[in-house]
């Protein structure tokens, strides 16, 4: 008897679990963005500035990006009775409208063209108002913070060969006060960490804690640490209720209030370009060129630029490409301070701002404030499709850097010469080259005996020294950089056993010292990331001083065959 009731619990209880899980499908779904127009446009131009830099996972990552692809999300009531789907900021960031499903077997309920109510900008958060009139299933969140070791489930739509596919995961709170300031933007507030499942497509799903029968959110997954086994990572519940409190609730200003609003951000981000965020598009890094991407990214300063690596090093290449949008806006700012002169709109619904000496900022309404979308002069005449096309055409290729070792030949172009062959170690920056040479050759050519006498001698020696210089390494394509160079070298040459001549020549015996300036040019084929092979031809002209022989002086040169590698 009693096995018979153990039994019939178990199946009571699976039945319950299995009908839990059913309706948690009504309350969470898949969401899909509509990314603006230019955004594919821009990024698949990016993708190829990045891979250029030798980032050739950031910069697949990146090519992707603004293609189809979607996130989870499920819903949830606002403070003012509405429905909304609450997911990841980062799934939606550069959607004009984005479309939600609600999947069950093979049936999908479908809601398109939506529009995002407002983003978070401290955490990864962001809203998407759902249709009224329909009564969805939201999900309650939970009061109570989660403990180490509390069991915890994961509900989302990962992708399966590139499409959503619903997985419900089991796991514990590994950590329930994780700090990363990189994953807050430097905000101190912790997220929870646990172990339930969440793969590609999860972001935005919800961490979901049993209360009886039912499942109320702990927190929303955002990020997977991939380098860590079971690291996953959640907003909390707390945080999500605060955004919601948020929603319906911003005015919206006229456009006679942008002046005023635009001079309170210019007095604001002087000392902290995150004060700009908020305000910025996330079309605004569409408009940059590349003179202005390097630019901002050569000039950043070092505590700004830990900033951008970080979120790199974590994955979040978007944005750390919105925080070199916010630092070139801020530049921009200083550079182009707006005396208001004139307020127009255009037909894109945008707000122009002009000042006397045509400098401009353009506004526009995008989740649920007005954002800057341009600056500059003549600011409002700029277009994507322009400044893309100069990511993908020729430019200095910053990736051009490392050790480097080169093995050299070496031919006379002049009566004094050599012949012979020699290796060098050095470092290579963008713009700069270090070198250590050796070298063996034979020194041939005319000069003066001890006697007076203009006699043909012949010289082995063994030269050491340094060569310093300048270079501009310019792309020509993804894979091919060529990079002409001046140098300057100093050292100093010692003589090797001397090898008997014809009649009229000697043994050149004598310790030389000199220096030599050289100009060529290097084309560099790209191995690797960030590996380079080298092959390239210059002109050294070397002037050397006989050390104890008053205005004894030898000018010779040669041409320099150079093979190498850049590690």
């Amino acid at each position: 008897m009693k096995k018979t009731i153990s039994t019939l619990s178990m199946i009571f209880m699976l039945s319950v679990s299995v009908i839990a899980q059913t309706n948690l499908k009504k309350s969470v779904g898949v969401i899909r963005p509509h990314n603006n127009k230019d955004c594919e446009t821009f990024f698949k131009s990016f993708a190829s500035f990045v891979n250029r830099q030798g980032y050739n996972g950031a910069a697949e990552y990146i090519a992707s990006f603004g293609s189809k692809s979607f996130s989870s999300c499920f819903v949830v009531t606002g403070n003012d009775g509405r429905y909304y789907a609450i997911t990841n900021r980062h799934a939606v960031e550069y959607a004009d409208s984005v479309m939600v499903q609600f999947i069950e077997g093979r049936d999908t309920i479908t809601y398109d063209g939506l529009q995002i109510a407002g983003v978070s900008e401290e955490l990864d958060l962001a809203a998407v108002v759902l249709p009224s009139g329909i009564n969805f299933t939201p999900l309650a969140l939970q009061n109570s913070r989660v403990s180490d070791g509390d069991e915890v489930f994961t509900a989302g739509f990962p992708g399966v060969s590139d499409k959503p596919s619903w997985q419900f995961g089991k796991g514990i709170v590994s950590n329930s006060e994780f700090y990363n300031e990189a994953l807050t933007n430097d905000i101190n507030r912790s997220v929870i960490q646990h172990t339930a499942q969440i793969d590609a497509g999860s972001s935005g799903g919800p961490l979901l804690v049993k209360d009886g029968t039912d499942y109320k959110v702990a927190g929303v997954n955002t990020w997977k640490v991939s380098n860590r086994d079971g690291m996953n990572l959640s907003i909390r519940s707390n945080d999500i209720r605060e955004f919601i409190a948020t929603l319906g609730t911003a005015r919206k200003e006229s456009s006679g209030e942008l002046p005023d609003i635009y001079n309170h951000l210019a007095n604001s981000t002087k000392d902290n370009y995150h004060n700009l965020l908020p305000r910025l598009s996330y079309r605004y890094l569409f408009y940059m060129t590349l003179k202005e991407i390097n630019s901002s990214f050569d000039n950043m300063p070092k505590d700004m630029r830990n900033d951008l690596e970080s979120q790199m090093k974590i994955g979040h290449f978007t944005e750390s490409l919105r925080l070199l949008a916010a630092y070139n806006a801020q530049r921009q700012m200083e550079e182009n301070p707006l005396q208001c002169e004139s307020i127009t709109m255009n037909g894109n619904d945008e707000v122009i701002l002009r000042g006397s000496n045509k400098e401009e900022v353009v506004f526009t309404w995008e989740k649920g404030a007005w954002r800057i979308v341009k600056i500059g002069k003549n600011a409002s005449k700029r277009q994507v499709g322009r400044d893309a096309s100069e990511i993908v055409g020729t430019g200095i290729n910053g990736n051009i850097q490392g050790f480097t070792i080169q093995g050299t030949m070496l031919a006379p172009v002049t009566k004094n010469g050599s012949i012979g062959g020699g290796i060098g170690l050095g470092i290579m920056s963008r713009f700069t080259t270090y070198e250590l040479l050796l070298e063996y050759f034979k020194l041939t050519g005319e000069r003066k005996d001890p006697f007076g006498n203009s006699r043909s001698f012949v010289g082995n020696k063994l030269g050491i020294g340094v060569r310093f210089g300048g270079q501009i390494p310019i792309q020509v394509s993804p894979h091919i950089t060529l990079v002409p160079n001046i140098k300057f070298r100093v050292g100093g040459e010692m003589p090797i056993k001397g090898e008997k001549g014809t009649y009229d020549s000697y043994d050149d015996d004598d310790f030389y010292l000199g220096f030599a300036p050289s100009g060529g040019i290097n084309c560099m084929f790209k191995l690797a990331t960030r590996k380079y092979l080298f092959l390239g031809a210059s002109y050294e002209h070397k002037i050397m001083l006989i050390p104890g022989e008053r205005n004894s002086m030898l000018n010779f040169g040669f041409i320099a065959i150079n093979l190498g590698f850049v590690l």
